[in-house]
């Protein structure tokens, strides 16, 4: 989890850069890599780990719903930026990709504190 969450805030932080540069096809390139792993990241997630966290540990279900949540804000956010990319508004673009980073950093620390401390033993034992 932690190289995928690298690798999407690099790619955030390039596609931002391309932005800056009006460099849109490089953007969208670089958007359409992060939409990609984004949603491999939240099908993992909410198909694999979230239900064997639900089902194997004393998690309550409001903290995977609550995550779920965050994954529909994050996936809104991302296709808006795609629409602002492909009309070519670099400002509102830019908005986008800072929000998406806030909403993504408070999503992986959310991760670090609620779901790592139920994972680490789990996985140990194996």
């Amino acid at each position: 989890m932690e190289d995928t969450h690298a690798r999407m805030d690099d790619n955030l932080a390039t596609l931002a850069a391309s932005l800056r540069v009006r460099d849109l096809d490089t953007a969208f390139d670089i958007y359409l890599e992060f939409d990609a792993d984004l949603t491999g990241y939240v099908r993992g997630e909410e198909r694999l780990l979230f239900p064997v966290l639900e089902r194997f540990t004393s998690m309550p279900t409001t903290a995977t719903r609550s995550m779920r949540s965050e994954h529909r804000s994050l996936r809104r956010l991302v296709d808006t930026l795609g629409e602002l990319i492909a009309r070519g508004d670099e400002r509102a673009s830019l908005e986008a990709v800072s929000k998406i980073r806030s909403v993504l950093l408070l999503h992986v620390a959310k991760e670090e504190w609620v779901l790592m401390p139920l994972l680490r033993p789990m996985a140990s034992a194996i």
